[in-house]
């Protein structure tokens, strides 16, 4: 923004020149342009268009991406970011969730071989979703995750507690309505995973 008040000034002043040496030297008829009046003039459209430039750049917005401090590359950092944000879902808590579920490990096997990747997606009880979004390898991280990702804005949609929301997606529906049923409304695996989303949030904004 200085840059840009110094380049008016110029431009005030160079055309306050030329305004002074055409009254001095009025043209003449059929007179040939002056070299200098000619050269002026130059300079004044070439700052005249420096000015444009410099105003467009001030007022261009400059996005920064605060990633987090886990073992994942920025591309599907900046996928997860992007889903989670589509389905109005915190970025940290599918961290904290990938955290505890596989320890960012994109091949990880679990439960006998049914839960696989990242989100530990159960191939037996998400096989009509895997179906339905075409899904062809959950061993692909951005495949997973957005699997994942579908899978908890559905329980979001159905808990408004984000203990019961973790707790279906850790053990299903039915585990969580019997463990709430029971008078049990957090387990070790909601509690650990909270406790790390909200570690991330404090790390991803300080």
């Amino acid at each position: 923004m200085k840059s840009y008040y110094i380049n008016c000034v110029a431009v005030l002043v160079i055309i306050a020149v030329v305004s002074v040496l055409l009254i001095l030297n009025p043209p003449q008829e059929e007179q040939k342009e002056d070299p200098a009046t000619a050269l002026i003039m130059t300079v004044i459209q070439a700052e005249t268009e420096l000015v444009k430039h410099t105003e467009v750049k001030a007022t261009e917005p400059v996005e920064t991406v605060r990633y987090y401090d886990v073992p994942l590359d920025k591309d599907i950092q900046d996928y997860i970011i992007a889903k989670s944000t589509e389905h109005n879902i915190n970025p940290a808590l599918i961290f904290a969730i990938i955290e505890r579920e596989s320890n960012y490990d994109c091949e990880a096997v679990g439960d006998g071989g049914n839960s696989i990747g990242l989100m530990q997606i159960n191939t037996y009880w998400q096989q009509d979703r895997i179906e339905r979004m075409g899904i062809k390898d959950l061993t692909d991280p951005f495949q997973n995750v957005e699997i994942g990702i579908d899978i908890l804005s559905e329980l979001i949609s159905r808990y408004e507690d984000i203990s019961l929301m973790l707790m279906a997606y850790n053990g299903g529906p039915g585990y969580a309505d019997s463990m709430t049923a029971a008078g049990i409304y957090s387990t070790e695996y909601s509690e650990y995973v909270i406790k790390r989303m909200m570690k991330f949030d404090c790390d991803v904004t300080s």
